[in-house]
């Protein structure tokens, strides 16, 4: 249903959110379906859209929710080579949709003034050992 017609319309207790996120570094789009939360059921469009306040509905029924988000992340299905706020070489991977995991600190990394901007926005690979192959060639690890 268009959202105009959706402000009276109230979500069923076994309703649906579709939520569909764009990861601006990579460009991938990942769709996850969960059930409504528990005390949300019954609610209208003003309802949700306060409680999910990051999220753009795009549309709605009893039934079902639909909501996008754009985030400046890579997607799950990247290892990311980033300087975390120490300074310190990490191999990290998005593991919850909207915030990165830290999977290992390459402590003896040594990084170049040339490599640091890439590093502070992060690059992404299809793979641990694209990582690592990447980060052997540059000079930052052994």
């Amino acid at each position: 249903e268009a959202l105009e017609t959706a402000e009276q319309v109230k979500l069923k207790e076994q309703a649906s959110i579709v939520q569909i996120m764009h990861f601006t570094r990579c460009m991938h789009r990942v769709d996850r379906r969960i059930q409504v939360p528990e005390h949300l059921a019954g609610s209208n469009l003003e309802a949700l859209q306060a409680y999910y306040d990051n999220w753009q509905i795009i549309r709605m029924n009893q039934d079902e929710v639909e909501m996008e988000r754009h985030i400046d992340l890579f997607c799950p299905m990247h290892i990311v080579v980033s300087l975390d706020l120490a300074g310190q070489v990490v191999l990290a991977e998005n593991r919850y949709g909207d915030g990165m995991a830290i999977l290992d600190i390459l402590e003896d990394a040594r990084v170049k003034e040339k490599d640091k901007p890439a590093l502070i926005a992060g690059i992404g690979f299809e793979s641990r050992e694209d990582a690592v192959a990447w980060l052997k060639s540059q000079g930052i690890i052994k």
